[in-house]
């Protein structure tokens, strides 16, 4: 008997009802929670057979991932207050940070983030939010955000109004994007940006498997990063130990910055 034709992994969840639109099954499968036949599947082009057992890893998060769960940590440990405030995502990908946002009171998330596809569905529904995909935050600009406001049919005022920065990035160091942010935002907005230290290092301070465990290491790096921004005008207001570990078991920190 032959073998069942291998269909996208993507289109399957969405045949089999495990997702309701390919986005959110594109979402799904990027979190790393399908596991097919016991292999983890996280690429949303991956071929596989229809017959093979499917798995989803059920969510232990209030948030659409868990850098919700990061960043209210941040908001409990920094005592945070983001009541009404109109607040900028840079790296928002699944939109963690964003959900957790509105639920402590935000009132609107704009969203950037060089991917495109990886927001939860119900962010995306959400009329609070504008997202903004494709897009590398070194090239954002106050315009661009109103017109994409537009395109969302929201406020584009919203925009010279953001009096909130929260920021999870990966493969390259926050000092290269924080002074393009802060001139999309006005003057005293609060900064709460996650540093991830193996992001920030030397080649020689990064152990094996790309983790740095030395907590001194890890002291100089963040030392090194306070420095820097404040020679960019920031300064650093207090700082954390983010509740959750890095995907790869790297701690990471909260920077609360004001600038």
């Amino acid at each position: 008997m032959a073998k069942p034709k291998k269909q996208r992994i993507d289109q399957l969840l969405l045949d089999k009802g495990y997702a309701d639109d390919l986005k959110t099954a594109q979402a799904i499968i990027l979190t790393g929670k399908v596991t097919i036949n016991g292999q983890k599947i996280d690429k949303i082009g991956s071929l596989i057979r229809p017959d093979l057992p499917i798995s989803i890893k059920k969510s232990k998060t209030d948030y659409v991932s868990r850098g919700g769960d990061k960043l209210k940590g941040a908001i409990e440990r920094l005592n945070l207050n983001f009541g009404e405030k109109v607040c900028l995502d840079v790296g928002i990908s699944t939109g963690g940070f964003t959900d957790c946002a509105l639920k402590y009171n935000a009132r609107a998330v704009i969203g950037v983030d060089v991917g495109y596809g990886q927001v939860a569905m119900s962010l995306q529904q959400d009329k609070r939010v504008c997202i903004i995909e494709r897009t590398n935050a070194k090239t954002l600009t106050i315009d661009l955000m109103k017109t994409a406001l537009l395109k969302q049919k929201m406020d584009p005022e919203l925009a010279p109004k953001i009096s909130m920065v929260i920021m999870d990035v990966s493969f390259i160091s926050v000092i290269k994007l924080l002074p393009t942010v802060r001139t999309c935002v006005v003057e005293g907005t609060h900064y709460i940006i996650l540093i991830k230290p193996q992001f920030e290092a030397k080649k020689d301070e990064i152990g094996e498997g790309g983790i740095i465990r030395d907590v001194d290491v890890r002291e100089k790096i963040l030392d090194r990063v306070q420095v820097n921004l404040e020679k960019e005008g920031f300064t650093l207001k207090s700082k954390c130990e983010s509740p959750i570990k890095g995907a790869q078991g790297n701690t990471e920190y909260f920077f609360y910055l004001t600038s």
